[in-house]
């Protein structure tokens, strides 16, 4: 396995919120740690979230990496765009393959995200970012 430590932060703005189609939005591909990764964004959530959260999820953006195993530890954030009291949560996940993303079905309760206080949606837009530290990649012989 090859050590890494290669830092990287992205930021997604997610406009005309309203009028996204209730299945996954993906982010634009971004690099970090050498590797191409994408943000999974589901606005009427998914899973266990389905209907009542928005789910986030980090997931290769390369579909060519099929037999490279990636370790990364990342954070992904929605931005109070007001009063800068964000919503993040943080993992380390053996990304095995695109489809293979990981993240939270219950990011966010749709009501906290819709509620004016919170900033998390300012006029119709909100904020999603992604840090992204690659600690490892293992590459079969």
């Amino acid at each position: 396995m090859e050590k890494y430590a290669y830092s990287s932060k992205y930021v997604w703005k997610v406009e005309n919120f309203s009028k996204l189609d209730k299945g996954r939005q993906e982010s634009q591909v971004f690099c970090a740690g050498n590797q191409k990764w994408k943000i999974e964004l589901h606005p009427m959530g998914t899973g266990v979230g389905a209907g009542d959260h928005l789910s986030l999820f980090l997931a290769l953006g390369d579909s060519t990496v099929e037999s490279v195993k990636v370790y990364a530890e990342f954070t992904l954030r929605i931005l109070d765009q007001v009063g800068a009291k964000h919503r993040s949560f943080q993992a380390k996940y053996w990304f095995r393959r695109p489809s293979d993303g990981w993240g939270w079905p219950r990011f966010v309760s749709l009501s906290k995200l819709n509620e004016p206080g919170t900033g998390f949606l300012v006029n119709d837009a909100c904020v999603v970012e992604a840090e992204v530290t690659v600690l490892g990649i293992f590459k079969p012989l």
